[in-house]
């Protein structure tokens, strides 16, 4: 659970473990940005901000994440605001469920690699993003998530 300003203010040893500390009280009062590596806490700190400023939610976004030993796996994550009494939101409680495969066996690796392989091919080309997700089966905001993971 994150409060509004998207710091962590309750998380489980899972977690914990996975960004490398020992206690999960060190998590605490910190954002994903201050935890993970940079090519996952930034993105990670994105979607709570939006979540939270944009007043939605987040379901089963497919996404990669820290596997024990601080190796990327795939997972799906859910991000639901949190509100008072009186309708102000107060932070946000999230899951990310592993999906237990290497990133080469999931299924959007190959179409994921089709694009790529279309970029190395076209790279004189500029890019048009709604045809490169069409091309990976995606809405642009998906491929968006998986393109910022990898760079």
């Amino acid at each position: 659970m994150k409060d509004a300003q998207a710091r962590y203010a309750l998380v489980n040893r899972t977690l914990a473990s996975r960004c490398d500390f020992k206690e999960k009280s060190a998590l605490l009062g910190r954002t994903a940005e201050d935890v993970f590596p940079s090519r996952f806490g930034r993105i990670y700190t994105e979607q709570d901000k939006a979540v939270i400023n944009v007043c939605n939610q987040m379901i089963d976004q497919l996404e990669l994440h820290l596997y024990p030993g601080r190796q990327p796996g795939w997972c799906l994550t859910c991000k639901q605001l949190l509100r008072d009494t009186g309708s102000r939101v107060v932070g946000l409680a999230g899951i990310s469920r592993d999906l237990k495969v290497d990133e080469s066996s999931h299924p959007a690796y190959s179409r994921l690699a089709a694009v790529v392989q279309s970029i190395q091919e076209n790279y004189v080309q500029p890019l048009n993003l709604k045809q490169l997700a069409a091309m990976a089966d995606m809405s642009v905001a998906q491929l968006g998530t998986f393109t910022r993971c990898f760079i």
